[in-house]
């Protein structure tokens, strides 16, 4: 179960709590001193549902999602359906565990208008129907996703690896319910390549992401077990001493979305529960709430909360920050749950 540690650069329990908005009081103090292990599920709980809560809001009446919120709380939209891809999963995810329609007939609305948009030739991109094929098979619906599959299989050019695209086009055909063997031989080539790619990059000292290689392990454990541990020890190297992990390693900023990220998918990884340890805390504590929302204009403040600032300097908010956050708390709280 994470800690919040005091150690120097480290995020204590009491810092987090008077984050999350001032809500610290005597007996709440006495009830973390008593069950810490409750208290901190609690914390992560409660910030799982406020940024369930949160998607839910910035879902518009024409059924999209903007890309996030400015500093002055004004929408930034993207057309591209992906985002709403990206959020539509996690709210049927967090419907599906709570029990609650609500969450889930958001989902549905997301993926009515994102059938509709994906239908223009602009949004035909690897990148975006990986996204939506990820997010149509947690609906339910492969028939519809097989058709994205075949489409990505025949144009997608595994020489010319992007670490981020890849990642998701690969965590896409690998949960297809079945596969044609010309889609799982470009499953084969594209996980070559991110394998490729990375060991490259790293020996030639490029600019690399963290975020972007967040799932790499995950995709290369059944097949080559050395280089998925190579890939974790990397990823983890790369949080900082808050707990945040930084944008890449020529931006030595930690960011929420990035960090956001990397959590969703080390979520289940126990062997480095220390990540998460630092990561959730951090995470928590630059998530807004009604009482924190500095850098926005008064009124607003309910209006943020439940997402996440960009960092520490700049009070933006995205969405696929609050949604990874939402997917990663519902996996380790699992996971928790597993172990005992």
């Amino acid at each position: 179960m994470f800690s919040f540690c005091k150690e120097p650069g480290m995020i204590n329990i009491m810092e987090t709590v008077m984050n999350l908005g001032g809500r610290q009081n005597l007996y709440d103090y006495a009830y973390a001193e008593l069950f810490p292990e409750k208290f901190k599920m609690n914390l992560l709980l409660n910030g799982v549902r406020s940024a369930a809560e949160w998607l839910c809001r910035m879902q518009e009446d024409r059924l999209a999602f903007p890309a996030g919120l400015d500093p002055e709380g004004k929408k930034v939209f993207e057309n591209n359906p992906r985002l709403s891809a990206i959020a539509g999963s996690a709210l049927i995810e967090y419907g599906r565990a709570v029990n609650e329609p609500r969450f889930i007939i958001a989902a549905d609305k997301a993926f009515n208008y994102i059938k509709r948009r994906i239908e223009n030739l602009r949004f035909r991109d690897s990148y975006t129907l990986a996204q939506v094929g990820i997010f149509a098979i947690k609906l339910g619906e492969s028939d519809y996703a097989a058709e994205f599959s075949k489409e990505i299989t025949g144009k997608f050019d595994a020489g010319n690896i992007d670490p981020t695209v890849a990642n998701i086009v690969a965590k896409f055909l690998k949960i297809m319910p079945s596969k044609t063997g010309e889609e799982a031989r470009t499953l084969e080539k594209i996980l070559a390549g991110i394998k490729n790619n990375f060991y490259f990059s790293l020996e030639h000292k490029l600019i690399m992401a963290s975020a972007s290689y967040a799932d790499t392990p995950g995709l290369l454990k059944d097949i080559d077990k050395k280089s998925a541990e190579d890939v974790l020890r990397w990823v983890a190297s790369q949080e900082m001493p808050s707990g945040g992990f930084q944008r890449d390693t020529d931006f030595h900023v930690a960011c929420t979305r990035g960090t956001a990220r990397i959590f969703r998918a080390f979520a289940d990884q126990r062997e480095y529960t220390e990540i998460l340890e630092r990561s959730i805390p951090w995470l928590l504590s630059l998530q807004y709430s009604a009482h924190n929302a500095f850098g926005f204009p008064s009124g607003l403040a309910k209006f943020m909360s439940g997402g996440f600032r960009y960092k520490i300097k700049n009070s933006s908010i995205w969405l696929d920050s609050a949604a990874h956050f939402v997917s990663g708390g519902l996996i380790y709280q699992n996971g928790i749950l597993t172990q005992r």
